[in-house]
């Protein structure tokens, strides 16, 4: 089986969900997002056509360079204290859990936030990218043993709920959370964080 990469499987979907939720829960002034794993930016360019009244400040950040953004492995821009948007979103290929982890622990406490999340399923066709630290945080820890990938990926898929569940453990109460499956191996997650 190979692997197959599913750029915006259905870029439609994942623009009116972002718009909703801006609207929903951002609906005035200007609004500071993190579009992770940016690409070329096609995403929250529909977003501002969608949305031409306000003000989206979107900071990309991938590890392609392009003007105007910032080049770097986005987990790692997430793992540093001291960031401070609105909005989070992050598009990968694979598993979005550990920038995930890290937005939760480094997030402003002074505000609410978005979030929104891309899960595909990459792992079921062999390509890795399974983190057993999540297992751990679920409180499954392997110690030297490892699951196969095919394995970690039904893990992922039967502990999502959990997965966002552990914002509570950061002081976050997630809410209005939905999910989106354009594919078998696609999940757009959107959810609105606030503290406890």
């Amino acid at each position: 089986m190979s692997w197959v990469k599913t750029d915006n499987a259905d870029l439609a979907a994942k623009v009116e969900q972002r718009v909703r939720y801006l609207e929903r829960y951002h609906p005035e002034g200007p609004i500071e997002i993190l579009e992770t794993c940016q690409g070329s930016g096609l995403i929250w360019g529909r977003v501002k056509v969608e949305l031409p009244h306000r003000q989206l400040r979107v900071t990309g950040i991938d590890v392609k360079p392009k003007a105007g953004r910032l080049r770097l492995k986005s987990e790692r821009f997430l793992a540093m204290p001291g960031w401070s948007f609105d909005v989070i979103d992050v598009d990968t290929y694979g598993s979005p859990w550990t920038h995930w982890f890290h937005a939760l622990e480094n997030a402003p406490t002074d505000r609410p936030l978005t979030v929104f999340l891309t899960y595909g399923d990459v792992m079921a066709a062999g390509a890795g990218g399974f983190n057993p630290r999540h297992l751990t945080m679920l409180g499954l820890d392997l110690g030297e043993h490892r699951l196969p990938p095919g394995l970690g990926s039904r893990v992922y898929q039967r502990c999502t709920n959990m997965l966002i569940g552990l914002a509570h453990r950061y002081g976050w109460k997630p809410e209005n959370v939905e999910s989106i499956r354009p594919t078998p191996r696609v999940t757009y997650y959107a959810l609105h964080l606030r503290r406890l």
